[in-house]
């Protein structure tokens, strides 16, 4: 019996306007209906994991928080941290209303959900990201699991679908997560297991990032994550919209009155940096035009210092991936993918990490691990990392993303057909 792994990340499923970031309705349908046939011709028990930032639960709001003077209506309606159970209780309606929207904007992706599930060998689960970290939830879960039976999504008992902060498929052994907690900046939680806290970075994009793709349609693509939004907006010889100076000043008054936990610290500690330079003169909340001067210079004259001693980086270079023989009969063509060249960073160590200890609620790995996938940096990159406890390394494999702007579309895969060490890695969907 063939037992079969499958992972896509990054969705990022919006309400369908300007700051939509999924474009590729049509080709996940197609995907889902090549999956289901391979499945089929198979004879595969699949496990088909939905791994982190499907839902964009941060950037699903309302028309009337995106506009130039919606920073008290954000306030009112942040709901995070919700603290009390009429907070929780708002905040659960408003994850209703997101899911609902999500759903309803993207039928071709119910549908090719609807296909696989009319699968019987086809198992679901759903890690959780940093942009959809409200579902959690266990009311968010039941209500996500409802529309899409009501869409036609036959998922029988609810063990069906299920959810988690990640998944080991020890038929394959491979384990899974987005990676969002490995990262360390403005994505990461300090309590990932309260379904009612947020990230740093939810607040900055509540009140700047989603008015800015709503109303000038920036992306939020490899080039443009939201870490580097300010040095975007305040970007050296280019116009700089005058909301966008505006919408800063929002974030800060409320942080300032005590609406939001804390502001991010942004590229090079920008933000803080501006946030002091703001108090210096007053707390405006309207921008004035000396005010302004003084962030642009301020922005402009930020750089980032060269590490001690550090070494040139080498260019990067594509090669087609050598993490698994080719399985011709899965949907898409071969991958290529770019490998981790030099000293691993931070965010790889942290799967390292993984395997020599655990930090709730994520496991300790072992030797039965042979790949991990994750997600949430939007590139495809793979390296081995021989720390781990296994001869010869595991593989690191990042899936990449499905949003709008990148090149291809990605999703991972894992089978205990013949030697796991030819039968695992990435594919590309075309």
């Amino acid at each position: 019996m063939t037992d079969l792994a499958i992972t896509v990340s990054d969705l990022h499923l919006g309400r369908g306007n300007l700051q939509e970031d999924f474009k590729a309705d049509k080709p996940f349908l197609q995907f889902c209906t090549q999956l289901d046939a391979s499945i089929t011709t198979m004879s595969a028990d699949t496990h088909f994991i939905l791994n982190g930032d499907v839902l964009d639960l941060w950037e699903v709001v309302p028309d009337e928080e995106l506009a130039d003077d919606a920073g008290t209506r954000i306030a009112d309606h942040l709901f995070y941290p919700a603290e009390t159970s009429l907070e929780q209780e708002l905040a659960v309606d408003r994850g209703k209303w997101q899911i609902e929207e999500v759903l309803d904007h993207h039928p071709d992706v119910v549908a090719g959900l609807k296909v696989l599930a009319q699968n019987p060998r086809v198992q679901f689960f759903y890690t959780y990201g940093n942009h959809d970290a409200a579902i959690r939830s266990p009311a968010l879960q039941t209500i996500f699991r409802n529309a899409l039976v009501a869409s036609g999504v036959d998922l029988g008992s609810p063990d069906r679908l299920v959810f988690g902060h990640s998944i080991q498929v020890p038929e394959v052994q491979a384990y899974f997560e987005h990676g969002h907690q490995l990262s360390k900046d403005e994505s990461h939680f300090d309590d990932v297991t309260d379904p009612w806290q947020q990230a740093d970075g939810f607040y900055f994009l509540r009140f700047i990032w989603n008015r800015l793709q709503a109303q000038f349609g920036y992306r939020d693509d490899t080039n443009t994550k939201i870490r580097l939004a300010l040095l975007l907006l305040f970007d050296p010889g280019q116009p700089v919209p005058q909301d966008c100076i505006h919408f800063l000043y929002e974030y800060f008054e409320a942080y300032r009155l005590g609406l939001m936990p804390r502001i991010v610290k942004g590229p090079l500690g920008l933000v803080r940096k501006l946030y002091a330079k703001w108090r210096e003169h007053g707390s405006p909340l309207e921008s004035l035009p000396k005010v302004d001067a003084s962030l642009q210079k301020e922005v402009e004259s930020a750089s980032v210092p060269a590490s001690a001693g550090a070494s040139p980086a080498p260019s990067a270079t594509f090669a087609m991936t050598t993490l698994g023989a080719d399985a011709p009969g899965l949907p898409g063509a071969a991958a290529y993918q770019e490998p981790e060249l030099g000293p691993i960073d931070a965010y790889w160590k942290g799967i390292e990490y993984r395997f020599r200890g655990s930090e709730a609620p994520f496991p300790r790995l072992g030797k039965e691990t042979i790949t991990t996938f994750l997600g949430h940096t939007h590139r495809e990159r793979y390296a081995f990392l021989h720390n781990a406890p296994r001869r010869g390394g595991v593989t690191y494999a990042n899936t990449g993303s499905w949003t709008h702007g990148t090149e291809r579309l990605m999703y991972g895969w894992a089978s205990n057909d013949g030697d796991p060490f030819k039968n695992r890695g990435l594919r590309v969907f075309r």
